[in-house]
């Protein structure tokens, strides 16, 4: 899932710049593909050969040509989480990527779009809310946490840990994050907590 998180990172920028934008179009669908085919025959070497690839583009500066103001906050909410309860990279970014993007489809002008646009072009979907059923549908496919309590160490999600989760998001972070999003500290906050425990 990191690499369709890796991918998504630079696809949400304000202008797209083609060359690249299609390029990681075609590389989250390949990761997408090959990956449910490994997942059903383990020795496809093909397919698990274009999951290896697409995971290797998906994070080298040909998906950041022309494309520098992606934000990474969904890997730096991944992160605080992975920090706190010593989830797989994976695990924590399955848990963020979709909250993330429902937030920014409703408190950021054209973002919305932009996820809606994703949902067309990679998984054949029109509105926001399909995009992110569909994203959960791989989260679900893959194995990974769709909830807090989906971690291992997870008994309870308490206002400490929510607190313990902002302090390191800003810590890493800054006051104010993102080019595009501008999300704050009590947006922060709010996005943790829209995270089902």
């Amino acid at each position: 899932f990191d690499i369709f998180a890796h991918l998504a990172e630079n696809y949400f920028v304000q202008k797209d710049f083609d060359f690249t934008h299609n390029i990681i179009v075609a590389l989250m669908k390949t990761a997408i593909k090959s990956t449910r085919e490994s997942m059903k025959n383990p020795k496809d070497f093909a397919a698990r050969a274009n999951m290896m690839m697409s995971a290797a583009y998906g994070l080298n500066t040909i998906t950041e040509f022309q494309h520098t103001d992606g934000s990474w906050n969904t890997h730096w909410f991944g992160h605080a989480i992975s920090g706190l309860w010593n989830a797989t990279h994976g695990a924590a970014l399955a848990l963020t990527l979709p909250v993330y993007l429902e937030w920014c489809s409703k408190n950021v002008k054209g973002y919305g779009d932009k996820v809606a646009l994703l949902g067309q072009e990679v998984f054949g979907v029109s509105t926001v809310e399909e995009t992110i059923k569909e994203i959960k549908v791989l989260i679900k496919e893959l194995g990974l946490p769709q909830k807090y309590s989906d971690l291992q160490e997870v008994k309870e999600v308490t206002e400490e840990n929510i607190d313990w989760l902002v302090k390191h998001f800003i810590k890493d972070k800054g006051e104010v994050s993102g080019s595009w999003e501008q999300i704050k500290e009590k947006d922060v906050r709010e996005i943790f907590n829209m995270i089902e425990r």
